[in-house]
């Protein structure tokens, strides 16, 4: 019997079990530990805070994946792995022994920059869940005054976010997004650079290397760190602290332990980080993980280095960006959502009509 355990219900894991359910696999016994019974697509983000969707759109239900994938679910947090062992530690203090795991966990919103806390306090944009938490409760007793929000670290996901409270806030909100590289947009590709200026402009968002004044609330957009336990580990991690893997997707110094998403640095094809690869990476993680266990050979993952870019810009309007170049309009939003939607039907075992706004 190989035992199989999968850490965390990212986008990999999900098309691994999405795979595993199709076809059932004789001796493989799984087990699925997660924090949350169901796993946000943080493409829509934007989107539910802008009142475009529900939150409900956003969310891929854990249990029925698992359940159809012949999966034991444990909704837990893993806090320690020993790889030479072949054990996990739960939060619970539960103790799980694998031949087989793979880590498609996520990664942590890096600390508050050097700033004064808010009296709303930071909201960090990972998780995706507890972000909106956070926005659903301090929102009333933000509503129908004016009121100073900061978005820190202008990247696409920064300048979405920024967008999205704009258009769901209106004129009560005066926004300010702060970026310590100054106002060039950097962090966004080149080609996009002109229309999302015009889609700030167009939003009166102020582009600033600091505030000036300190917002009702903050959030947090600056990137990613590593969980905290990852660090009590003996697996091998890049400078950046994440977990090194091959092209195998296997963590570099161990034979059966694989790692998949923000958790993981690919050094063989160094990438920014984005769901993409993780989306990507699914189908040869489970060819992988089958042919570990059956003894076969295990296949190499080429990430790509273009893809079609879809960035909302508040309301039902989005800049597509491919190759250098971008176009923008309402369009491109009707595209990213079909896509989205699409997406998300993809990992529903019975999909429910999507309730736009």
């Amino acid at each position: 019997m190989t035992r199989l355990l999968l850490v965390g219900a990212g986008f990999a894991h999900l098309e691994v079990l999405r795979r595993l359910g199709r076809q059932r696999l004789a001796g493989l016994d799984i087990t699925l530990v997660t924090a949350e019974p169901a796993t946000a697509y943080a493409g829509m983000l934007p989107g539910v805070v802008a009142g475009h969707y529900l939150k409900n759109d956003m969310l891929v239900p854990v249990a029925p994946l698992a359940a159809n994938a012949g999966a034991e679910l444990i909704l837990d947090r893993v806090v320690f792995i020993d790889g030479e062992r072949g054990e996990a530690e739960l939060a619970s203090g539960r103790r799980i022994g694998f031949s087989i795991c793979a880590i498609n966990a996520g990664a942590s919103a890096r600390p508050n920059p050097d700033a004064p806390d808010p009296p709303f306090g930071w909201l960090a944009l990972k998780p995706a869940l507890a972000f909106l938490a956070r926005l659903e409760a301090i929102a009333p007793q933000l509503a129908g005054r004016p009121m100073a929000i900061a978005v820190f670290g202008a990247g696409l996901a920064g300048c979405e976010m920024a967008l999205a409270l704009a258009h769901r806030f209106g004129d009560d909100a005066r926004i300010t997004l702060v970026d310590r590289r100054g106002s060039t947009l950097e962090a966004v590709p080149k080609a996009a650079r002109p229309a999302l200026f015009e889609a700030l402009r167009r939003h009166r968002i102020a582009l600033r290397e600091a505030t000036d004044t300190v917002p009702d609330f903050a959030v947090l957009a600056t990137g990613a760190t590593p969980p905290a336990w990852l660090g009590k580990t003996d697996l091998r991690r890049g400078r950046d602290g994440f977990l090194q893997i091959g092209p195998d997707l296997r963590v570099e110094g161990q034979d059966r332990i694989f790692a998949t998403g923000d958790i993981a640095s690919m050094a063989f094809a160094p990438r920014p980080r984005a769901g993409v690869y993780s989306v990507r990476q699914g189908p040869i993680l489970h060819h992988n993980i089958l042919a570990l266990a059956a003894s076969r050979p295990l296949r190499r993952y080429a990430p790509q280095s273009q893809w079609l870019g879809l960035i909302a810009t508040g309301e039902r309007h989005a800049i597509a960006t491919r190759n250098g170049l971008a176009l923008s309009g309402k369009v491109f939003w009707h595209l990213k959502d079909r896509l989205d939607r699409g997406f998300i039907r993809r990992y529903r075992q019975h999909p429910e009509a999507f309730q736009t706004r």
